[in-house]
């Protein structure tokens, strides 16, 4: 639809994912271990094999983006969420893979690195702790307070823009300090 609207796909930007845990690492059932490796990780390898293709057959100069939602738990251990936290390690390995394979293609890929921000993954990640405010969350990052999507998607929103066209392979923190600990 983007190619026949506007006939070139300039950027790909994987927002998608799920969160579930509770189990320690070693008592992980198989199936959730299974899900959550393919939702996170396995979503944005579908993703990039669907799109890239179109942004490579842009004509020189091409500008392209990918841009894929990590999370602060891909630089870190997160306890009782061990399965979504490697699918969001793999996440990061992924795509700086794609920035060497992409490098003089004109396309670069980063990833970005949100704490604990005010959406639905927020209340499923509190329900996983017995949390009945996913605000108590806050407490992990330096600022205590909830990211807005709107912080987050800012950042997204410059690395798909022509600023941004000396970045690759990066992951940037938007986690009010979480992992700058």
């Amino acid at each position: 639809e983007t190619l026949q609207t506007f006939g070139r796909l300039d950027a790909l930007v994987c927002a998608a994912g799920a969160i579930a845990g509770g189990p320690r690492a070693w008592e992980l059932p198989d199936d959730l271990w299974a899900t959550m490796l393919e939702v996170n990780l396995g979503g944005v390898l579908r993703s990039v094999r669907a799109a890239l293709p179109a942004m490579l057959d842009s004509p020189p100069p091409r500008r392209g983006r990918v841009v894929v939602l990590a999370s602060a738990g891909s630089s870190v251990g997160l306890p009782r969420l061990a399965a979504y936290a490697a699918a969001k390690h793999g996440v990061v390995g992924l795509v700086r893979s794609l920035a060497v394979e992409l490098a003089r293609s004109g396309i670069t890929a980063n990833c970005v690195a949100p704490g604990t921000t005010a959406t639905a993954m927020a209340d499923a990640s509190a329900a996983v702790y017995g949390l009945e405010d996913p605000a108590a969350l806050a407490q992990h990052h330096a600022e205590p307070r909830l990211l807005q999507p709107a912080e987050v998607a800012a950042l997204v929103a410059w690395l798909c823009g022509p600023q941004a066209s000396g970045l690759t392979g990066a992951l940037l923190a938007c986690d009010l300090g979480m992992t700058a600990r």
